[in-house]
């Protein structure tokens, strides 16, 4: 019983500790986002880190979806003007999760030297 007692203690140092160095955070925390169509254009098949948003008319928001492990930017696909296009992050390396809460990323179009652009930012809602 001695040894059973000692086993559940020692693995209930190891949570605690594995927690404190993750920031407090638990990595499975999932964030409420929702997407908002800021280009001045129709977009169509919107995709944002894999979960699909459909398609959004002009300054249209969607409903709030489960999104675990979200950032301040996100992998994007869409189509707009009839072209697909996509905002791929290299890494999050550094970047912090945005954690529980509910978010909005506002898709924006960009325009380039040659081409239109899409850029995505992430806001806190209240």
């Amino acid at each position: 019983m001695r040894a059973f007692a000692f086993i559940l203690s020692a693995v209930g140092c190891v949570l605690a500790l594995l927690f404190a160095l993750s920031g407090g955070r638990s990595d499975g925390e999932i964030s409420q986002i929702r997407v908002r169509n800021q280009t001045g254009m129709p977009i169509k098949q919107v995709e944002v880190n894999g979960i699909d948003y459909g398609d959004l008319p002009v300054g249209a928001v969607t409903g709030y979806r489960d999104m675990p492990s979200a950032y301040g930017y996100a992998r994007v696909q869409l189509i707009m003007d009839g072209k697909r296009m996509r905002l791929q992050p290299d890494d999050y390396v550094g970047e912090q999760p945005l954690g529980r809460g509910h978010f909005t990323y506002v898709i924006v179009k960009q325009e380039g030297a040659t081409m239109s652009l899409i850029d995505l930012q992430a806001l806190r809602d209240p």
